[in-house]
């Protein structure tokens, strides 16, 4: 596959934090608790780790990372670090990925590793690797399901807010009485138009070229009667929950940010800027490729239907 700009700049990215560390830049990093995954990719400087919890973790590598064996001796290459190995991981965190100082894994591990690399491991053990990672998988939406709920109910708050001040706006300009009842019963809007904002791994500033398509967004909404606009922030699934909750709001208010003050967009017309975290991905988070395109914000117009009738 050709490297995309996304992946060497993520690869450049592990590359300069390995510097850091061996320059002495330890001290901006937090000790890590060790993680134990299985590795699923590997990467120029490092590996994907997905741990038991389904989480995905990116692991840099160093000169000075000691790779051993289980009640063993000397050193190990790096080279043995390969997909489908499980290990466990020792070393700082410093927001981004975890700075691996040793790593560890079993001679009988290895083998399986191995043996799956070969095509040799029987169809049995493939399925039930297959059956854990599925439930991980259903563990992972419930709860994305669960934010979804939470996120509808603030919604349909918002939009209850926004119909109110809606019918005082007609009022004002002499036809209230030909559309509060309509206002009052349609509290929902549909969907006019959406664009999506991609994101650099572990960035929440907007890149120039969506700059100007934001602002030209902003000056096509105003043509539009009884309009909201929703601000949705994202993120892959690398690191912490937390985290990406944390980065795909920060995502979300870049965004509202430019359509406020270069948009001219009023903040009467903006819904609250909606952290979504690793929800609703549209790519698959274990390539590099579909956590790009998750990587992203998504901005909506949307008109009240009770205006869009008339």
């Amino acid at each position: 596959m050709t490297p995309t700009k996304t992946s060497i700049t993520r690869y450049v990215s592990l590359a300069v934090l390995s510097t850091a560390i061996l320059a002495g830049g330890a001290s901006a990093a937090m000790a890590a608790e060790p993680k134990i995954g299985t590795i699923t990719e590997r990467l120029e400087s490092g590996f994907i780790l997905q741990t038991a919890d389904g989480s995905i973790v990116t692991v840099a590598l160093t000169d000075k990372t000691k790779v051993v064996v289980e009640n063993g001796s000397g050193k190990w290459p790096v080279s043995e670090l390969v997909p489908g190995l499980p290990v466990k991981v020792k070393g700082v965190y410093d927001g981004a990925a975890i700075v691996a100082k040793e790593i560890k894994f079993s001679k009988a591990d290895r083998k399986l590793a191995a043996a799956i690399r070969a095509g040799l491991v029987g169809t049995n053990l493939l399925l039930l690797q297959n059956t854990a990672e599925l439930e991980a998988h259903r563990q992972e939406l419930t709860a994305q399901r669960s934010e979804l709920a939470d996120h509808t109910a603030m919604l349909g708050q918002q939009a209850a807010r926004i119909a109110e001040t809606t019918a005082v706006a007609v009022g004002t300009a002499g036809a209230l009485s030909n559309t509060n009842a309509r206002i009052a019963d349609l509290a929902d809007f549909q969907v006019v138009e959406t664009v999506t904002i991609e994101f650099r791994n572990a960035q929440a500033s907007v890149a120039p070229k969506y700059v100007s398509q934001l602002v030209e967004f902003a000056n096509r909404v105003s043509g539009v009667q009884g309009y909201m606009v929703q601000v949705q922030g994202y993120a892959s699934a690398v690191g912490s929950r937390a985290l990406n909750n944390d980065l795909s709001q920060r995502r979300a208010e870049a965004v509202t940010e430019i359509l406020q003050q270069q948009g001219g967009i009023p903040p009467t017309k903006l819904f609250v800027p909606a952290a979504m975290g690793i929800t609703n991905p549209v790519g698959d988070n274990h390539t590099r490729t579909g956590r790009a395109d998750n990587r992203r914000v998504v901005v909506t117009l949307l008109q009240n239907k009770g205006l869009a009738a008339k």
